[in-house]
């Protein structure tokens, strides 16, 4: 295992924010990491998560992105980096092995301040940011503590397939599979909208289930804590070209089949950490 160290340097210049009642300040916040750190360490990409602890706004950008600037209110934050080590000669978003790092109570109060992170896999496999901490089998809740990043396959199942809380599934093959895949995490913007997401790499369709080769954090089922969102498009041809059908998870890999009835993801709690995501 090997630590490494990233800085974030906070630039604050006061934003003057008017609203119909009321006037609000805010920090221009530019967020500069050391380059060599993103290119050579975190070939598979680097991801920055920031939240108001006391509003729970969560913004969350790749780490080149924040070079360029965003807007926080004043206040006190939490603040997460999660760099991937990379797979290569590829180096494919989120490959390798992941490295995380966080940072609580950051108070955000117009002065210039230095972050300092050091970066370990146990903090990615055990810290309650980045998986659920509960046993609800009925909700299809599993305590995934050591192993809250998870490798993720995908399987194609067909319309009439069951997706049944805390219950395993009976996969019935479609008549027509997807033949590529691509996985994504969501931008979270300033304003509580989503951006472009940040992409893996396209792979095509050579077994069922489909691994992708990436390593993702399965997101906290505690309501205060941050969530990352996903977003998986199948498609029809074998580069990617052709979208068929678009997923979303916005509960991280923790099942909701109420505003997601078509993706039923089953996070692991053993040494084989890897996520099937069944999708119909």
């Amino acid at each position: 295992m090997k630590n490494i160290f990233l800085t974030l340097l906070i630039i604050s210049s006061f934003t003057l924010v008017s609203c119909a009642k009321k006037e609000q300040t805010k920090a221009s916040v530019n967020i500069d990491f050391f380059s060599s750190a993103l290119s050579d360490d975190f070939p598979g990409g680097v991801i920055i998560m920031a939240q108001n602890v006391d509003t729970n706004q969560t913004i969350l950008r790749r780490a080149q992105e924040s070079e360029d600037g965003f807007l926080l209110d004043n206040g006190t934050w939490r603040f997460a980096v999660i760099g991937w080590s990379g797979n290569p000669p590829n180096n494919g978003k989120f490959t390798g092995a992941p490295f995380c790092a966080t940072q609580s109570a950051v108070e955000l109060n117009g002065e210039d301040i230095e972050i300092d992170f050091q970066t370990d896999e146990t903090t990615c496999m055990t810290h309650p940011l980045f998986g659920n901490e509960t046993d609800e089998l009925a909700l299809g809740l599993v305590d995934t503590t050591g192993f809250h990043f998870q490798k993720i396959a995908l399987k194609q199942c067909g319309f009439s397939t069951a997706f049944l809380l805390g219950s395993t599934v009976t996969c019935i093959t479609p008549g027509t599979m997807y033949q590529s895949f691509q996985f994504g995490i969501k931008v979270a913007r300033e304003d509580g909208t989503f951006g472009p997401p940040i992409f893996s790499a396209c792979i095509e369709k050579t077994s069922s289930p489909q691994e992708m080769g990436i390593y993702i954090p399965v997101s906290a089922n505690d309501p205060t804590e941050p969530k990352f969102h996903y977003i998986i498009k199948a498609h029809s041809n074998t580069n990617c070209t052709n979208l068929a059908k678009t997923y979303h998870l916005d509960k991280g890999l923790i099942p909701d089949l109420i505003k997601s009835p078509s993706v039923y993801p089953i996070p692991k709690y053993t040494s084989d950490d890897t996520t099937i995501i069944y999708l119909k």
